[in-house]
């Protein structure tokens, strides 16, 4: 199966380097997919201490399926979907968007560094109980206002939302950086002529360099932590602590949950995916939702010795739950909402664009880290980001015009 998934992964890059065709979240989907089956280029994936153990064939079956899927989807698109330049537009009382979601996450920001202090340069586990709710409208809120900011050309909501990013990433956390540059790239090309990817070569150089930064940013972010700016810079240029990153990146963990789901049999049925109905409530947690549903399962049982929170596996989580046919079901949900984001990518609103971007990018990249659970929650944040921006932008509005005409003092 090594063999087929090889070649299936060749084809793919050939499709997506070779055809003329726009950048779009089926091709984010299919390299982020590439990133986190790097274990099977390899042949092994790492258990808890370290310890290297080959990959399970039916992992190949798992990673063939999905890839196929993906360039199935690319070409469905390609070949039966035209896509149309569409009349830009504005949504009335939209104008305070970015100016509200990039202030929300400056203030959160200064209420982080009040209240909690040195506890920010804390390891990432003590700090992360400290949080709460006030961190993740921080994350998401400058990712649409940097995203949007970034599409409409407002240059001050634009370096204050780059400001809360970066202050994310020197606290411990990569993902609104690398999630809301993904998703800045994705917009870029977006914007250029049809061609095939191998006709971008210039921009490998950069976007070679952001990845090795978010592939460092756990050797990065510690180094910051304990001996300041000027070490953390020195780190990216030490080999052996290159090496040390490399060997130990996410997908190798995040497939070890899958080749031990397959390796034991491992089987949960679909009790624990009640947790997908909450997701329809505004606050789930108060009904009972638990995201870390699956995550509770699978290492009580699998990794028992293991201390800390692991990832999720959300393939490892469908053939657990249901099988072949379950998995098959999730891959297909997957592409349509593949589908759904790229459609609205279309759009020619800024506001709408933008936001499709962040939470398009949460879907094709980060889905392969998560469970069914978490990226749905996932999304759920920004979709309250998003209201919660476009709400008080109406509300001040609407203000600001009762203002004008004398109704207010």
């Amino acid at each position: 199966m090594s063999i087929l998934f090889f070649f299936v992964s060749l084809g793919g890059c050939c499709y997506f380097f070779l055809k003329k065709r726009k950048v779009d979240l089926y091709t984010v989907s299919f390299f982020s997919a590439l990133i986190y089956f790097m274990p099977g280029f390899f042949g092994y994936v790492v258990y808890p201490g370290r310890i290297r153990k080959p990959i399970h064939d039916q992992v190949y079956t798992v990673f063939c399926l999905v890839l196929l899927f993906i360039v199935f989807g690319a070409l469905i698109k390609d070949f039966f979907r035209r896509t149309q330049d569409r009349i830009p537009y504005v949504i009335l009382g939209s104008e305070y968007f970015e100016a509200i979601l990039s202030g929300t996450a400056f203030c959160l920001m200064g209420y982080q560094i009040v209240v909690l202090g040195p506890l920010l340069l804390a390891p990432k586990r003590v700090m992360m109980s400290h949080l709460g709710p006030s961190f993740v409208l921080l994350r998401h809120s400058a990712s649409l206002a940097f995203l949007v900011s970034y599409l409409s050309g407002k240059k001050t909501p634009l370096r204050i939302s780059l400001g809360v990013l970066l202050f994310t990433f020197l606290i411990g956390f990569r993902s609104p950086v690398a999630l809301t540059g993904l998703a800045l790239i994705v917009l870029q090309f977006g914007n250029l002529r049809r061609a095939p990817l191998v006709s971008y070569a210039k921009y490998v150089i950069p976007i070679s360099f952001f990845g090795y930064i978010v592939a460092m940013g756990k050797v990065f972010y510690g180094t910051f932590k304990a001996v300041g700016l000027r070490g953390a810079f020195s780190v990216l240029f030490n080999a052996e602590l290159i090496v040390s990153a490399f060997s130990t990146l996410e997908p190798f963990g995040v497939q070890t949950i899958l080749n031990e789901i397959i390796v034991s049999n491992f089987h949960i049925g679909f009790s624990h995916l009640k947790n997908v109905l909450y997701q329809l409530l505004v606050i789930p947690s108060l009904f009972g939702g638990n995201t870390q549903a699956f995550n509770i399962l699978f290492q009580t049982q699998l990794f028992p010795e293991v201390t800390y929170g692991m990832a999720y596996n959300i393939w490892g989580e469908a053939l657990a739950s249901g099988g072949y046919p379950f998995l098959l079901l999730v891959i297909v949900c997957f592409l349509l909402g593949i589908s759904f984001f790229d459609r609205l990518l279309e759009s020619g609103n800024h506001i709408v664009k933008g936001t499709a971007a962040c939470m398009g990018t949460y879907w094709s990249f980060y889905i392969h880290r998560n469970s069914i659970s978490t990226e749905l929650t996932l999304q759920r944040h920004i979709l309250y980001t998003f209201i919660i921006g476009m709400s008080l932008s109406l509300l001040l509005t609407a203000l600001r015009k009762l203002g004008r005409k004398g109704h207010l003092p």
